[in-house]
């Protein structure tokens, strides 16, 4: 990425903003790659940030609904007092 910058430049923070700010952009396009086809977002609500707040928010809502909230607090029994390390401390 480095090969953007102009003469003189060795530090992407260093950049003209509208220069720092495409480079930006154009990362944050490129990374939306990585998602599954399904969630990538259209490119006619790329530069609407209202829009593709709503798009992420229902792609978090259907990511919930097939896998489940993975935020939910359901504890883990602790390892040393479950009742299968009970029995293996037990059996030694």
């Amino acid at each position: 990425m480095s090969e953007l910058f102009p003469a003189g430049i060795t530090a992407l923070t260093d950049l003209p903003y509208t220069l720092h700010e495409a480079i930006v952009r154009a990362l944050l396009y490129l990374s939306w790659e990585e998602l599954p086809k399904e969630e990538r977002p259209p490119r006619s609500i790329w530069l609407d940030a209202k829009e593709l707040g709503t798009w992420f928010k229902a792609v978090e809502r259907r990511r919930e609904e097939q896998y489940g909230n993975s935020n939910s607090s359901s504890e883990i029994d602790d390892p040393v007092d479950n009742a299968a390390a009970k029995d293996l401390l037990v059996g030694d």
